[in-house]
């Protein structure tokens, strides 16, 4: 589900961001 991907690429960025 895109909703799945998306959730899991917004978790990565945020630790990207940090």
């Amino acid at each position: 589900m895109p909703s799945d991907i998306h959730s899991f690429f917004f978790k990565i960025t945020i630790l990207v961001n940090y």
